[in-house]
C-alpha cells in the first residue's frame, strides 16, 4: 500500500521498511510483545533495528550465527 503512495520508492527503502516491520514488537493483539522474527525463533542482537543497519554485513553475520547457535 505504501508503494502506491510513493512514485519513486526504491528497493533499498523497501528493504529498510521490511526490516523494521519484521523486527519491531507488536503493541497489541494476539502477537503483543513479539515481532515476526521473534515468533520464528530468530535471536537478534540488542539495540533495535536501526543498530542492525549500522553493522557491516560480516559483523552482522558473525553476531547472528553466534546468537542463534547458542539458542
Amino acid at each position: 500500500m505504501h508503494q502506491r503512495r510513493q512514485k519513486r520508492l526504491t528497493q533499498g527503502l523497501l528493504d529498510i521498511q521490511r526490516l523494521y516491520w519484521n523486527v519491531h514488537a507488536f503493541w497489541a493483539g494476539k502477537r503483543k510483545g513479539a515481532g515476526p522474527y521473534c515468533r520464528l525463533g530468530i535471536v537478534l542482537p540488542e539495540g533495535g533495528w536501526w543498530n542492525l543497519l549500522k553493522l557491516a554485513p560480516e559483523q552482522l553475520q558473525q553476531k547472528l550465527s553466534a546468537l542463534n547457535a547458542a539458542a
